[in-house]
């Protein structure tokens, strides 16, 4: 499954979304995946992905931007509609 505490991850997800784009399986490669098992809480690294590739950092820019809400609009205040 896609690491979604991963940050690059999370923001190549949301763009895609944001863009309404159609998931296709070579989405899936450019992710980072986990693997995540049932009986236990052990979570394995099981593919790097390719965000670092697209510029979307890497494990160094992820720990600098924790808790970095890029999900408001430039300019958008709390609480704030904004059309396209």
């Amino acid at each position: 499954m896609p690491d979604l505490t991963h940050t690059p991850t999370t923001r190549l997800l949301y763009s895609l979304l944001e863009s309404d784009t159609v998931m296709q399986p070579s989405h899936v490669d450019l992710l980072r995946q986990i693997r995540v098992f049932k009986d236990s809480e052990q979570v394995v690294l099981s593919k790097w992905g390719r965000t670092e590739m697209m510029g979307l950092g890497g494990e160094e820019e992820d720990e600098a931007v924790a808790g970095e809400d890029w999900t408001v609009l430039e300019g958008q205040k709390e609480g704030m509609t904004v059309e396209a």
